[in-house]
């Protein structure tokens, strides 16, 4: 995979993507039910906000076949005393963005349940070099009060 870009979004434009995403979705659903298939479930998200998320990224990874893997990375604040690192994935034929921090390098990246470290439990991680660029997961995961982490270190790109 290449890593076409990395961009910390504003509410508003993090909306944005959730709008795209849900009438995306909704869509599908619309297509795939038929007499057959009477209830189909597709997934709505709700929109990002001040009282419930924060640190909202948009990574853009490019696959052999020129497709774009776009992940929205979020904390999600939860009740205040726990909180998790999670992410929402969607394909693209372009890039969902063109305003982030353009890179064309080769990087890894694992996603859910394939990077467990001690007491953490990563959901997205980005490798360049076999170090960390990107990760976002939670802390104390099996503990009552989880803590959500994202970590960028754009630095190692130097």
């Amino acid at each position: 995979m290449k890593l076409y870009g990395i961009e910390l979004l504003d509410y508003d434009k993090a909306n944005k993507y959730i709008h795209i995403i849900n009438k995306t979705n909704q869509i599908e659903k619309d297509f795939i039910e038929t007499e057959k298939f009477k209830s189909v479930y597709v997934q709505q998200y709700n929109e990002f906000n001040h009282n419930w998320s924060e640190n909202i990224y948009l990574i853009t990874l490019q696959d052999n076949f020129g497709k774009f893997h776009n992940y929205l990375t979020y904390i999600d604040l939860d009740d205040g005393y726990r909180s998790r690192g999670e992410y929402i994935e969607f394909l693209t034929d372009t890039p969902a963005s063109t305003n982030m921090k353009s890179y064309n390098i080769d990087v890894t990246h694992k996603t859910k349940n394939y990077v467990k470290e001690e007491n953490k439990n990563n959901e997205l991680v980005i490798y360049y070099k076999k170090q960390i660029l990107f990760s976002v997961g939670s802390e104390n995961y099996d503990d009552w009060y989880p803590i959500g982490v994202c970590e960028y270190h754009p630095e190692i790109l130097n």
